[in-house]
């Protein structure tokens, strides 16, 4: 639909795509202003249940008049497709930022604050979100966040159902009593605001299991984990905080939004929690801790005379599916239950859930096609989406799957809408496994003897490879080493980007999503021609890179923490997995003499600077990382050194650095501006990398042995991943 006019809008770009909508940049020449136009696809337009959503989110949007929900314009219809016309927010999503750096606790609070008084109008005006999540929450250059997607918001007091179906949702978020299929509130979106700020202060989500009804059993039955265990720097009060938002109970929760981001604010500043005095510890006192805050008191919401479920009703002593954490205190001594009973009586206690959660039958999950706001420009992100493998879970009856997505403005997670829930076994410790096995029938591997690298000069020996554009406009394009004599090797209308080489400049691997919305590996000739697709298993497969000698190509797949690397041969063949946890491995690079692979990984918190053996898979090391995150190695041609580029501590794309792989030491190469994704010359004199200098981003060479820097691009579009290859 590029160029092609909708009512007064001329669509400019495709921001994202999905199964649900796809949202287009247009130009309203009326006001000559940029807008986001969200149109449903005719084949979803004829479905009842699709257009009565997307009315939905129209008319919900049109009477919510927020600073912080994203206002809508217009509403229309297209050639039969219905479209909403949005303001348009081009930094990217809550998802991309936690995908691409870490949010520091102040930034945090803002943008808590802030959907927190969005959520709040919202519930006064008789409306419940039900699919709060970080991809619904789109973030401006200056970190305002704005309250989006209110496709099956559900209207207090209304008995109609948006979207045909009792259970709604996105199972990391889900609140118990959503995942139960039984009457939402607005406790239900200040569960999923707690679970999304566990997340931003985490990295990670707070339930993670082998699919969406093992996380949606862990909200049900399963404490929240502490945040503590995985950044012990927290302040303790957070986890009192995430612990009262995301009560299993909903009366047991903050009765607003707002009150659950003015205690998140008391806590990373130090101050008594709402209901909890300050208190000291003269010498020689003994420690006594404060008084913990009583019950919060149900919500009431009064335009609607809404009450929260269950609080007429609720027993004194907790209902068997909400079990509350209990203080420790002594008790009487009892008889040690043998592991066998212990065993029976979880089967048992098991059953008793699984009756209960039958009545909820069939699955229908919407799972949300990956698209980025923006290809990685800059850096690797350094979060991934959540729903990573973390136990095992059997189902009794397998869930039906329907490909319906729902637009979340960038990275996106699966989205549920149920009818049913299929009874499931409740999930036991997961074996423990290794951070990288052995491959399965790895491709053969010997040691063919290296290509001799071509030498390079000052007499444009050698070639650059690199992407230019975003999204459906990126192509591959190619210059010499001094910057001139450029061809284009890709022109159509999907995503072309991140090419490498082969070791004798005849082939250019590439990631395409040509065939399908998602990125696959394919190959070209030098000249563009011959275009062969390699990979065909439906994941993302991103990042490919050729052996020394020519036959095969390692490359990553997969999304969120289920990113592992691959290695195949160079016709498509023998795929074979090389990493199987449950963190990212991105990136992967084959060494000069091809017996080791380095990669970028988030096995210890953040991105670092990985080594394995190859074919083995042994992890050989990782590298201390001197800046909060490092990305994209690249070998030098002798095998000795490894270029990668930082963040900074404000989370922006950095420096350039040089690691000693011997020794384990980096040092700074190039400083600050902006600068990623190195690639060495075949001579390893020169470094090529990308710039962003004003917002734009060109190529650069540096040469190491006398640090100057020149630029090599110019073109008005974002030129990045430069890769060398012979002439």
């Amino acid at each position: 639909m590029i160029g092609e006019q909708i009512g007064q809008y001329k669509i400019v770009e495709l921001i994202a795509q999905g199964g649900m909508a796809t949202v287009y940049k247009a130009y309203q020449e009326s006001f000559g202003r940029y807008v986001a136009v969200k149109v449903l696809p005719r084949q979803l337009s004829e479905d009842p249940t699709f257009l009565k959503r997307f009315q939905n989110e129209a008319r919900v949007i049109a009477r919510l008049e927020h600073r912080s929900i994203l206002p809508v314009y217009d509403y229309g219809e297209h050639d039969g497709m219905p479209y909403i016309v949005m303001r348009l927010v081009e930094t990217g999503t809550l998802r991309k930022k936690l995908f691409y750096e870490q949010i520091d606790l102040q930034t945090a609070a803002r943008i808590i604050e802030q959907v927190a008084e969005a959520l709040d109008y919202a519930h006064a005006h008789g409306v419940i979100h039900r699919d709060l999540k970080p991809s619904n929450i789109l973030l401006d250059e200056r970190n305002n966040a704005y309250l989006t997607d209110f496709g099956i918001a559900k209207m207090l007091g209304s008995t109609s159902q948006v979207t045909g179906s009792g259970v709604v949702g996105t199972p990391s978020y889900m609140s118990p009593e959503q995942c139960q299929g039984k009457t939402v509130t607005p406790a239900s979106d200040i569960y999923a605001l707690g679970a999304i700020l566990y997340e931003v202060v985490t990295g990670k989500a707070p339930f993670e299991a082998d699919t969406p009804l093992g996380v949606m059993y862990m909200h049900v039955r399963t404490p929240v984990p502490s945040v503590q265990q995985i950044k012990p720097s927290l302040p303790a009060a957070i986890d009192r905080v995430i612990a009262r938002a995301m009560a299993k109970r909903p009366f047991e929760r903050y009765s607003s939004a707002s009150e659950l981001a003015a205690d998140f604010r008391r806590a990373i500043e130090g101050q008594p929690l709402a209901g909890e005095q300050p208190y000291t510890v003269t010498q020689g006192e003994a420690f006594t801790p404060p008084t913990p805050p009583p019950s919060p008191t149900p919500y009431y919401d009064a335009s609607s005379g809404f009450q929260a479920e269950g609080v007429a009703t609720l027993p004194d002593a907790a209902p068997a599916e909400y079990p509350l954490p209990r203080a420790a205190s002594p008790v009487p001594s009892r008889r040690k239950l043998s592991p066998q009973v212990i065993a029976i009586l979880a089967m048992v206690l098991g059953l008793a859930f699984m009756l209960g959660a039958a009545g909820i039958g069939l699955v229908v999950i919407s799972w949300l096609n990956s698209n980025t706001d923006n290809p990685s420009i800059l850096a690797m992100p350094s979060r991934t989406p959540p729903l990573e493998a973390a136990s095992t879970q059997t189902p009794q009856a397998s869930p039906t799957l329907q490909i319906s997505t729902q637009q979340g403005g960038g990275i996106v997670e699966p989205s549920l809408a149920l009818t049913d829930m299929p009874s499931v076994v409740p999930p036991t410790s997961p074996p423990p496994v290794t951070s990288m096995p052995t491959p399965t029938s790895p491709p053969a591997w010997t040691n063919t003897p290296l290509p001799t690298p071509t030498p390079y000069s000052a007499n444009a020996k050698g070639w650059l490879a690199y992407t230019q554009g975003t999204g459906d406009s990126a192509e591959i394009v190619v210059i010499d080493t001094q910057g001139e004599n450029r061809r284009v090797l890709t022109a159509n209308n999907w995503y072309d980007g991140e090419p490498d080489w082969s070791p004798d400049g005849t082939w250019i691997a590439f990631e395409s999503s040509r065939d399908s919305n998602v990125e696959g590996i394919f190959i070209m000739t030098s000249s563009g021609g011959d275009v062969r697709k390699l990979t065909t298993s439906g994941e993302r497969e991103r990042h490919p890179d050729w052996s020394p000698d020519g036959r095969l190509i390692a490359f990553e797949a997969g999304d969120g923490d289920a990113i592992e690397l691959y290695v195949m041969n160079a016709d498509g063949t023998g795929r074979s997995r090389l990493t199987n946890n449950n963190y990212g491995d991105r990136a992967p690079r084959f060494s000069p003499d091809g017996t080791r692979i380095a990669y970028m990984t988030e096995a210890r918190g953040k991105w670092e600077i990985a080594i394995m053996a190859y074919p083995s898979g042994e992890v050989l090391r990782i590298f201390d990382c001197p800046a909060p995150d490092c990305r994209f190695p690249a070998w030098s041609p002798d095998g000795t050194r490894i270029a990668y580029n930082t963040l900074n501590s404000a989370g922006a794309v950095d420096s350039i650095w040089i690691l000693d792989v011997a020794t384990g030491q980096s040092t700074l190469l190039i400083q600050g501006r902006e600068n990623g994704r190195p690639a060495w010359s075949g001579d390893g004199a020169y470094i090529f990398f990308n710039r962003t200098v004003s917002g734009n981003t060109d190529l650069y060479a540096y040469e190491i042995s006398s640090g100057a820097i020149r630029r090599l691009t110019t073109s008005a579009s974002n030129d990045y991943g430069p890769d060398w290859g012979p002439q």
